[in-house]
């Protein structure tokens, strides 16, 4: 039986279960996110780390980027894929391409429906606990992580990724010198996250970028962030249809390219 969420959980779930099709076709920066986040496990670090046995556990897998990246990776492995949303999961289920490699694969990889905040102790602690842009999601992302801790082996890995509050400048910028509400998502401080659980992992490594995005007009940006499902308010804050036309127009009057930055934090934590 599915689990129940209360109704914000669940608008978000029907939100990007709706948006799958899209979202796997034009969120482009999530999947070249979660090649960076894999990579960054094997090649940014100082030396290689050292995966404890046991399987490992996607926390929203969405379409299924960084699975892909998990089965190619780790075809020797149990893997264990959770979304919110069902229609991801099938979305994903649907589209992952196994490794010929590894033969066996098929029958070691399991899909479920799991809220990410609400895992349950399993009676096997997990060698490696991977989540991309998903925590921004949590309502508080330093509890869940430290919940996903208790929950890996000796050794094990805790690998995530997820959008900061530095995100967005530009259009914050134009919110404030038209005195209009920003109605973007609040996003996780990463220092704050990062200084919380510095202390509770024998190894620590973080490292942050910049990605910028283009669009054509503002109207395009804003249609692009509703059609990958995250145009979804948490806070149900929106502007009226006049303040978001004179947004929009005021936005494309000051340049010919709409530019917006993204500020991604990287995550490596080894217990």
């Amino acid at each position: 039986m599915p689990p129940i969420f209360h109704s914000a959980k669940q608008a978000i779930a029907t939100r990007f279960g709706q948006a799958a099709a899209v979202y796997h076709a034009e969120a482009q920066m999530q999947k070249d996110c979660a090649n960076d986040l894999i990579n960054y496990l094997f090649k940014a670090l100082p030396q290689p780390l050292k995966l404890p046995p046991g399987k490992i556990l996607e926390v929203g897998c969405g379409t299924g980027f960084i699975t892909q990246e998990l089965v190619d990776c780790f075809g020797d492995r149990s893997l264990e894929i959770t979304d919110l949303s069902p229609e991801m999961l099938q979305f994903c289920q649907a589209h992952l391409q196994m490794n010929l490699n590894h033969q066996p694969f098929k029958s070691q990889i399991e899909f479920h429906q799991m809220d990410g905040e609400a895992i349950d102790p399993h009676p096997l602690p997990y060698a490696m606990i991977v989540s991309g842009f998903t925590i921004q999601w949590f309502k508080d992302p330093i509890a869940t992580l430290r919940n996903w801790r208790s929950q890996l082996q000796p050794g094990g890995i805790l690998l995530i990724s997820f959008p900061t509050d530095q995100s967005f400048p530009e259009w914050r910028q134009v919110c404030r010198k038209l005195n209009l509400p920003f109605t973007a998502n609040p996003l996780p401080n990463a220092e704050l996250i990062w200084t919380a659980l510095a202390q509770e992992f024998s190894l620590f490594q973080t490292y942050d970028q910049s990605m910028k995005l283009t669009f054509n007009s503002a109207a395009d940006f804003f249609r692009n962030l509703k059609a990958i499902g995250a145009g979804f308010n948490q806070q149900d804050q929106r502007l009226s249809l006049s303040q978001m036309r004179q947004l929009i127009n005021y936005w494309d009057s000051q340049t010919d390219e709409i530019s917006v930055q993204f500020h991604i934090a990287f995550g490596v934590l080894q217990k």
